[in-house]
């Protein structure tokens, strides 16, 4: 009603040459109809190219992140996850917390925290929580968890994690040498 996007061409009259109000009915319930139809469709265009442009965001994040609902069961993640580890998705949508490559302790420390950011809203970092890689070697991982609010398909967290295994080594083996040095035994 606000704006022109398009035009009906009624053609084809037969008789007297004018229209009935039962026809002037038809054609104008037939254009409102293609009317919403139209707008309907530009809606869903909008929608798609927001979710695409969400998507892109996300998959620019060089860390892995998975957005988890209420069950604590991921709901999206972005490139750098699926890259790192391959969770089939039946398990990460039906196991919660399955998506995270964590020993079992550390898996209850993110589910507490969770909790506490659920009901505080405040993001919250945690930092040395023990894991796993994809091939099964011992890593450390720094977890962010933020709380969501106001979020589509029940998603509830976000969850980004930076494997740190290396960086703690190195600082393990630079405490080592320093201590050495300290004693004279380099």
């Amino acid at each position: 009603k606000e704006r022109v996007i398009g035009v009906v061409n009624v053609t084809g009259l037969r008789g007297d040459g004018t229209y009935t109000q039962p026809d002037i009915e038809f054609v104008q319930n037939l254009v409102a109809q293609a009317g919403f139809v139209l707008a309907n469709a530009e809606l869903i265009h909008e929608i798609i190219a927001a979710r695409d442009f969400n998507a892109t965001v996300l998959d620019a994040v060089p860390y892995p992140i998975v957005v988890l609902d209420d069950g604590m069961r991921m709901v999206a993640e972005n490139r750098a996850y699926r890259e790192l580890f391959s969770t089939p998705s039946f398990v990460a949508q039906t196991t919660p917390l399955g998506v995270l490559p964590l020993a079992l302790s550390s898996r209850e420390v993110v589910r507490d925290s969770l909790s506490r950011i659920a009901r505080g809203k405040e993001p919250m970092k945690l930092y040395d929580l023990s894991g796993v890689t994809p091939d099964g070697t011992r890593a450390v991982y720094d977890f962010t968890l933020c709380a969501l609010e106001n979020a589509p398909r029940g998603a509830r967290y976000v969850v980004l994690f930076e494997d740190v295994s290396r960086k703690r080594r190195i600082e393990a083996r630079i405490m080592q040498e320093d201590k050495m040095a300290s004693l004279g035994i380099l």
